[in-house]
């Protein structure tokens, strides 16, 4: 009896497992890498190939002091601060050496404090960003720190920050390679107001410490807006506003989650709870009308919105993009802190979304995550995003690490040069893929974002030209929640928990590889030997001069893409365009390309029912179309598309030619 009792149970066992996987909707991926092919991304004059870790893997701080020489911070240094912090001057000094005199003299200590943390980081790129306390109340409108600089004081700001700069110098302190001229300026500014404030910081600098790039405009909070005027005026008006004197744009890309979200904020005012989501994910927010989701391709339309408008205004080159902060807010309690470690796996999940497009963009040279370093007394001393916490305790002074420090110690071997490799899937599944090699290793990143809890995806990876006899062992670090996450935000009970492994586990083979919804996976294969990669793929990107447009229904849209060279060994052809269209689309445009008609070619079903629907979207063109000079898309929107209007953000052709 007990033989037959054992039999049932483990019957029951395998029945429950085997639905509980049938509940969650599944996803099928095939990812082919070539272990012998360089991945190489180009875009006018950025090129994107070894890995940079410093752009990527670093937090919100400053390198001061002693506490970062410990070499765990190799894997998470600070890189962007704010300031100057320039209260000391009290007034209107007439004389720039007066001005220096008095900011040396204001900012001893801390000069001090910036050459010990210099003395172990050499060589250390920063960015730094102008705040309410580098342009004192003085200088602004009604005496209000958080108004506008008046525009008489342009001259002397600029003035006062090339002071700055030049103590810095004086002290052997190395000048930060971005200072953005205001981090978060109030959106009230008028445009061209602001826009000559940055075009005088811009020249004034460039003219005393031209090592020191001017970045701008740093606005938070631009999501499209109806008929996308939002970007409209802060990006477009304003890139014509600055004449192209900038070194390049700095942008705040925050998600907004309403989940974990209370009738309460931080400051104490009340919150609009009709924007209140019933799922933690982002993924299913952006289907039931959660407008400020940045994640899954509205980021990427923007960044290349960005680059079309500069590309379009003055044909003189892209130019370079800095991310100085990202991540996710509407996690309640605002600056923290957090109680319990599921808000913390929300936020990784947004950081590991937009990292991983950061890395396929060369023009992106930084994107810094606000993970602060350590948090300050002054300043959420308990906060959510920190590696290290210090307790909001008078008595107690001492910090205590966070999930965040496992966060980066998951990522911390992951190196080398990028891999060549092609994925293929019936359907998007809104995954991320990054492959490097690094000696005999390749390391395989990979994330899956839809909704945790309720989807799988199955990936299989296959390596071209390399036998089983080929491998020496293959490993699986994951990143995951596991289990019940909380019903309401703040609880601490429950059975779910955050997984951060920090060894390898390892896996028979490569095939149905399971990653969850919201899952971040780092699969390592170690190879007997350390073959060097005998060829390149080159991913070459040009932007068309063409920006928000709006397509009238049923009428040829024209875009145009100018190849100074022959498209020689051209191996394929991609263009991602990015639309915009509430809703979604329930059908393809037509697509032309030089004059060949290709069809309804863009599979639209994932865009059905996201509310404000604007991402961009790849469609491959046939790569024996192309031809030197120019080469002409025409987009059709038919009404089957959707009734409402439809934007057509931007456009570029992507060629990947065989080196």
């Amino acid at each position: 009896m007990t033989g037959t009792n054992n039999i049932q149970l483990a019957i029951f066992l395998l029945f429950s497992l085997f639905s509980n996987s049938l509940l969650l909707a599944q996803d099928k991926a095939r990812i082919m890498i070539y272990p012998h092919k360089l991945r190489e991304l180009k875009s006018g004059d950025f090129t994107k190939n070894r890995l940079d870790r410093s752009k990527y893997f670093s937090t919100m701080g400053m390198p001061g002091g002693t506490r970062f020489k410990d070499p765990k911070w190799e894997m998470m240094k600070p890189t962007r601060t704010v300031g100057p912090h320039l209260k000391i001057l009290d007034k209107d000094y007439e004389y720039e050496f007066a001005i220096q005199k008095k900011i040396e003299k204001g900012i001893l200590d801390r000069l001090k404090w910036y050459q010990k943390g210099f003395e172990s980081n050499q060589g250390f790129k920063w960015a730094t960003a102008g705040i309410t306390v580098t342009y004192p109340a003085w200088m602004r409108e009604s005496g209000d720190m958080h108004l506008p600089v008046k525009n008489n004081y342009f001259e002397n700001a600029a003035i006062q920050v090339n002071a700055w700069l030049s103590t810095l110098k004086s002290y052997d302190i190395p000048l930060p390679t971005w200072f953005t001229v205001h981090n978060e300026p109030t959106q009230s500014w008028n445009i061209r107001d602001i826009a000559k404030f940055h075009r005088i910081m811009a020249k004034s600098i460039e003219e005393k410490h031209e090592d020191v790039k001017v970045f701008g405009p740093c606005w938070a909070w631009t999501f499209p807006g109806q008929d996308l005027s939002v970007w409209q005026k802060f990006y477009v008006d304003f890139i014509a506003a600055t004449e192209n004197t900038l070194s390049g744009y700095d942008m705040h890309t925050y998600s907004k989650g309403y989940w974990a979200y209370d009738s309460i904020n931080y400051k104490g005012n009340r919150n609009d709870m009709t924007k209140k989501q019933n799922h933690p994910s982002l993924f299913e927010g952006m289907y039931n009308g959660n407008e400020n989701v940045y994640d899954f391709g509205t980021l990427e339309s923007q960044l290349n919105m960005v680059q079309a408008v500069q590309n379009t205004l003055y044909n003189t080159g892209l130019k370079p993009v800095i991310v100085s902060e990202y991540g996710r807010q509407s996690i309640t309690p605002q600056l923290g802190p957090w109680q319990n470690d599921f808000k913390f796996f929300l936020y990784m999940t947004t950081v590991i979304r937009q990292m991983m497009l950061y890395m396929d963009l060369p023009e992106v040279e930084l994107a810094v995550p606000f993970i602060v370093a350590y948090s300050g007394a002054g300043y959420a001393p308990d906060r959510g995003q920190a590696v290290y916490n210090l307790q909001n305790d008078p008595n107690n002074r001492k910090h205590s690490a966070t999930p965040f420090l496992q966060f980066y110690d998951y990522f911390k071997d992951v190196s080398g040069e990028r891999l060549h490799y092609e994925v293929e899937s019936s359907e998007k599944t809104f995954s991320e893929y990054q492959v490097f090699k690094d000696a005999n290793s390749i390391y395989l990143m990979a994330h899956y974002g839809k909704s945790v809890g309720e989807y799988i995806l199955d990936l299989d990876v296959t390596l071209d030209q390399v036998n089983t006899d080929d491998i020496a062992s293959i490993g699986i670090k994951r990143l995951k929640w596991e289990g019940e996450y909380p019903e309401f935000h703040n609880n601490k009970n429950f059975s779910g928990s955050l997984v951060i492994d920090s060894k390898y586990q390892s896996i028979p083979s490569l095939n149905d590889i399971r990653i969850e919804g919201e899952e971040m996976v780092i699969v390592r294969i170690k190879l007997k030997s350390p073959d060097q990669p005998v060829t390149k793929m080159v991913e070459e990107a040009f932007y068309a001069r063409s920006y928000l447009n709006k397509v009238p229904k049923n009428t040829p849209h024209e875009i145009k893409f100018d190849l100074p060279g022959a498209a020689k060994n051209a191996q394929k052809c991609y263009v991602d365009v990015a639309i915009a269209v509430e809703d979604g689309m329930n059908d393809s445009p037509l697509f032309t390309f030089n004059g060949k008609s290709l069809g309804k070619i863009l599979n639209h079903r994932h865009t059905v029912g996201i509310k404000h629907y604007n991402s961009v979207e790849r469609v491959e063109l046939p790569v024996s179309l192309l031809k030197q000079g120019e080469n002409t898309l025409i987009i059709e929107f038919g009404k089957s598309v959707s009734k409402y209007n439809t934007y057509l953000v931007s456009a570029k052709l992507i060629i990947w030619t065989d080196q």
